[in-house]
């Protein structure tokens, strides 16, 4: 599947393009602070998170791992009312928006 989020960034319309999505999650803006858990994020509109909880729980709790079992990555993109995660095996493409 592909997935495109559109967030602002630097008075900017940026287009953040997915591919080869495994998991996609949309929470509320203010659900990122509950959510930080000690993980490490990427301080920027499109962050890559290391240590991902996200990843270590989908790998234990679900078969998905067994069904794709390649190195996943961690994205997240914060907008002004969402907070988007996205797990995927490849990096997105990021156009700024004429």
């Amino acid at each position: 599947p592909v997935h495109r989020v559109e967030p602002v960034h630097g008075g900017k319309r940026v287009i953040v393009h997915f591919t080869g999505v495994l998991c996609f999650h949309v929470f509320d803006e203010n659900s990122r602070l509950e959510d930080a858990g000690g993980e490490e994020r990427e301080p920027d509109v499109l962050a890559l998170h290391k240590n991902s909880t996200l990843i270590t729980w989908l790998k234990e709790s679900t078969v998905l791992h067994l069904l794709e079992p390649g190195a996943w990555l961690h994205y997240s993109v914060l907008t002004a009312n969402e907070y988007y995660h996205v797990i995927t095996e490849t990096q997105p493409s990021v156009l700024v928006a004429p």
